[in-house]
This record gives structure tokens, sequence and C-alpha cells, in this order.
């Protein structure tokens, strides 16, 4: 990895570190933003939900029940209920905190289950 890689891996990883579980995120998703909330963090990985819905501008109020996973039929897309990522990766995708919202036994049982598989990262 060049400096510049780790220069900037650095910053993406920093840009994160005051996020904390329950952080409800507008991330950078190719030409338009989706939400991501944080289920936990530890050290350099951070674990979260990836909605499905898509928004034209970076979204700053909405209401939990309007976001929703779907499913892999939708002809719309689907999110994701748990990715594990490097602080660096997140934080790449230029998150912006606009609520918190508890994360939920429901939520956090992924988390729990990628620990005692032993899980990757996405880094």
């Amino acid at each position: 990895m060049g400096l510049l890689q780790r220069a900037t891996s650095w910053y993406y990883a920093r840009s994160v570190q005051n996020l904390a579980p329950g952080d409800v995120c507008s991330i950078k998703s190719e030409d338009r933003f989706s939400v991501a909330k944080v289920l936990a963090k530890s050290g350099d990985v951070v674990h979260v939900r990836i909605y499905k819905e898509k928004f034209a501008i970076r979204p700053q109020l909405l209401e939990m029940r309007a976001l929703s996973l779907g499913s892999i039929d939708d002809p719309d897309g689907f999110g994701v209920g748990h990715v594990p990522l490097s602080c660096a990766r997140f934080g790449s995708w230029l998150p912006a905190r606009f609520r918190s919202d508890p994360v939920t036994d429901d939520e956090f049982v992924w988390v729990t289950e990628w620990e005692r598989s032993g899980g990757d990262v996405w880094s």
C-alpha cells in the first residue's frame, strides 16, 4: 500500500471515530445516497445495517419506520442486515450522522453471530 493510499485510509478511519452504536447516517452510494445504521463498533471494525431506500439528496431528517431492508426479489433493490466493515471502508462512504436510534436485540444478534463465527471484515 502506497503512502497516498495509507493516508487516505487513515483519514477515512478517523472520520468515523465519533460514530457510536445507534447512529443513523446517510452514506454516498454511487450517484445517490443510502442510509446506514451503526450496530456496533470495536477497534477498527464498524458493523452497519444498510437500508434499501435511495435518495437523490443526502437525507437529514427521516423516520426509521420509512426504512426497510426489503428482499432480494424487490425490483427496486434491497438492503443488508449486517455488514462488518473496516472503519476506513465505512469512512470512504462519507457517512453523515443525522439521528440516533437504539440498536435492538434483533439487529445486534447478527453482530454476535459474526463474532461467534470468527467472520471477516470488508476493508
